[in-house]
């Protein structure tokens, strides 16, 4: 299939899985095909190469400092398509995807994902959030899933190489609907017979934990201009053929 036919098949199928008329019962198998049909999408279907990643932050006016970049490919009131680019040995700090569910696929590159789980509670404004276990991600391996609850909360480490991310969230991010990104700190870890960390606790902020360098960030709620400012530059490359669908 050529690349344009993958990515429409993609965004046919998310619309599908995500559209206001499915219902409960055929959820779990349009997704698994949203899952399917992701897995076989590539970088060269988007004309993104190591070398374009190299070059990402060199256009005047995106931040030279951010570790990431974003390219929005679609989005609709049900479902949103961009890609995530990457910065090698950097971080996506830890953070939510309020009452959504998410995929994502490795492109370009490897990262490592730590999850944690939301806990039905709370108390006095911390979450003890059961941890997932750490997934590698290339671009052999099977989509990474989130859920409203399971995962819903996570990080993103890249390695000695520059990431490029394909990402879907269904329903996107609206603050004005009461989905804003909200990062995280990690207040205290609890541990297992083996020694093993099962669980962290997540916690309001602190002015004592700005800054740190340690576990001991402090968890933020930012607006969305305050994002792109600190952790993520939007672009659009002009060396780069960057699908964009309307349908």
């Amino acid at each position: 299939m050529a690349s344009g036919g993958r990515i429409h098949q993609l965004i046919k199928q998310a619309r599908a899985t995500f559209s206001r008329a499915a219902n409960e019962a055929t959820f779990r198998q349009e997704f698994e095909k949203l899952k399917a049909a992701m897995a076989s999408v590539t970088f060269e279907d988007f004309n993104l190469s190591p070398s374009v990643l190299g070059k990402v932050w060199d256009y005047s006016p995106y931040v030279k400092d951010a570790p990431a970049s974003c390219m929005d490919v679609y989005e609709c009131t049900e479902f949103s398509v961009s890609i995530f680019m990457m910065k090698p040995n950097k971080y996506m700090p830890l953070h939510d995807h309020p009452e959504m569910h998410g995929t994502m696929k490795v492109l370009l590159g490897s990262m490592v994902v730590t999850a944690y789980s939301k806990p039905s509670s709370k108390a006095q404004g911390l979450l003890r959030c059961p941890l997932v276990p750490k997934i590698q991600l290339s671009p052999s391996s099977e989509p990474c899933c989130l859920y409203p609850s399971q995962a819903n909360i996570h990080e993103i480490h890249t390695g000695d190489e520059p990431v490029a991310f394909l990402d879907i969230l269904s329903p996107p991010y609206n603050p004005s609907q009461g989905r804003d990104c909200t990062y995280y700190a990690i207040k205290s870890a609890d541990k297992t017979a083996k020694d093993e960390e099962s669980s962290r606790t997540l916690g309001p902020p602190s002015s004592n934990d700005e800054g740190s360098g340690s576990e001991q960030l402090c968890p933020r709620h930012y607006s969305s201009a305050t994002v792109l400012l600190n952790q993520y530059t939007v672009f659009d490359l002009p060396s780069v053929k960057l699908w964009q669908f309307k349908m």
